[in-house]
Parts: C-alpha cells; sequence; structure tokens
C-alpha cells in the first residue's frame, strides 16, 4: 500500500511540475535565442565585454581585488554583514578582471548577485543559478573567500551555457521527477548520471575552468614574476588543470631563482 500511496503521490506531483514548469519553457527557449542573438552582435560588432548590470559589476570587480568598498554597500542593501572583507583585500588582478567580464560574455552574460533565493537553503548552498532570470547567485557566506567565490561562479555558469540551449525546460521536469523518487533529495542530482546537475558540474564545469585558465594565462606576461604569482595562486585553486599549475609553477620558480641571482650578483659587485 505504501509503493502504491507513493506512486500516485508522483504521478500528481509530476503532473503538477508539468503544468507549471511547462509554460516556463517557451518563455526560457526565447531567453536561449535573445541571448544568442546578443552574443552574436556583440561578436560581430566587436563591442567591449562590459556588463551594464551594477551588482554585477561590483562583484566582478571585487573578486578581482579591485575594489572593497562597494561591496560593502550591496551586501548593506541586502541585510548582510561586511564584516571580514577588508582582511580578504589583496593585490589588484586586471586580467582577472577582464578575463571573468569575457567569460561572462560567451555564456549569456548572466547577472551576479549576492541576493539569496528563497528556493534554497543558505547554510548549504554556495551558489545557484535561476534561469528565468539568468543571474547568479553567490552565497554572501563566502565573500571572505574570493579564490571559492570564483569557483562558484564558474560552477554556476556552466548552467548558464546550458540554458542557452532549447527544451531545458523538459529535463527540469524529468530531473524532478528523479528528484521524487529519491525521497527530495537533491544533491543525488548530482550523482545520477546525465541529470541537469551531474552534466553542468561533471562534463561542463571542467570544461568551462580549463577554457577560464587558458584565456587568462593568455592575457598575462609569462615573464613578469608578479603576473605569473596571481596566476599560480589561481591555478592552484582547482584540481581539473594539474598540467596547467606545474607548468606556471615550474615558470615561477625559474623566475624567482633567476631574481635570486641577480640579487646575489649584486650583492657580491656592492662587495667588491
Amino acid at each position: 500500500m505504501g509503493k502504491y500511496n507513493k506512486m500516485v503521490s508522483n504521478i500528481i506531483i509530476g503532473l503538477w511540475l508539468t503544468g507549471s514548469v511547462y509554460a516556463q519553457d517557451i518563455k526560457i527557449d526565447k531567453i536561449a535565442i535573445s541571448i544568442k542573438k546578443e552574443l552574436v552582435n556583440t561578436i560581430s560588432n566587436n563591442q567591449e565585454t562590459v556588463h551594464k548590470d551594477k551588482e554585477t559589476e561590483t562583484i566582478i570587480a571585487f573578486m578581482s581585488n579591485l575594489d572593497n568598498e562597494d561591496i560593502k554597500t550591496l551586501l548593506k542593501r541586502y541585510g548582510y554583514k561586511k564584516a571580514g572583507l577588508d582582511s580578504v583585500k589583496q593585490e589588484e588582478d586586471p586580467t582577472l578582471y577582464q578575463t571573468i567580464r569575457e567569460m561572462n560574455k560567451r555564456y549569456g552574460n548572466p547577472k551576479i548577485t549576492p541576493k539569496w533565493s528563497s528556493a534554497f537553503n543558505g547554510k548549504n548552498y554556495k551558489g545557484q543559478f535561476s534561469p528565468i532570470k539568468n543571474m547568479i547567485h553567490i552565497n554572501p557566506k563566502i565573500y571572505n573567500n574570493k579564490q571559492e567565490m570564483l569557483a562558484i561562479r564558474l560552477a554556476e555558469l556552466s548552467h548558464a551555457k546550458q540554458y542557452q540551449e532549447k527544451g531545458m525546460m523538459r529535463r527540469v521536469i524529468k530531473d524532478g521527477v528523479i528528484w521524487i523518487q529519491d525521497d527530495f533529495k537533491y544533491k543525488e542530482l548530482y550523482n545520477q548520471r546525465w541529470t541537469i546537475e551531474y552534466e553542468a558540474h561533471k562534463i561542463i564545469e571542467p570544461e568551462i575552468i580549463n577554457e577560464f585558465l587558458e584565456l587568462y594565462a593568455s592575457k598575462i606576461d609569462t615573464t613578469n614574476v608578479q603576473q605569473v604569482t596571481k596566476a599560480d595562486i589561481i591555478f592552484n585553486r582547482f584540481t581539473y588543470t594539474k598540467k596547467w599549475w606545474e607548468t606556471l609553477n615550474g615558470n615561477l620558480e625559474f623566475m624567482l631563482d633567476r631574481e635570486d641571482e641577480r640579487d646575489l650578483n649584486k650583492m657580491k659587485n656592492q662587495i667588491k
């Protein structure tokens, strides 16, 4: 009897999902089409990749260590504490800023906000992508760790890439049924092959991380110790790109050894 009730419950909820979610399918498809048109126009007109949304620009600037003040105002607006942000101020990285903006533009230019979605528990979720709003939510609780902010942002960008395709809401319904069958344990979807979460984080996310690092590396001066040091810190955060990190780390050690050697020779000359 218990199995029968669960089956009926699944059918009812499945029908409810179909009715409420399918109505959004056309809207999502229109968003995907408009995003692609905007992207094509941007590339053909060679426009600068600047996001018009103030919150998005503020968060990207904060992640790139270009600004620590506007982010406090933004968090205060949503009622979040700003304590601890000054302690994470690091050396400015305009290359990182440019790279993040360019990656954003490649995949639909989603907005980024600290405003937390009511659909998710802020204690358990660090990031979320909202396809209807084309928006990435990054939990303010991790704003004192800019490396983690960057990782979450790239992870959720994988969903932005997914939702450029048509018919995604049909997949949402399918995953909703799996979610119900798994007794509403949403995290199980990350391990179910070819669910939206599985595809986003097991397949697309590693590709986006590699693309991001390749783009970042293409913009830095690999003979500049300061720039390579910054890159080394970023690359070390990601396990998917060990070969990239090892290459940069080797270059960095070589350059630092050369600097030590020059300093030593300089000191010897001064003694003479």
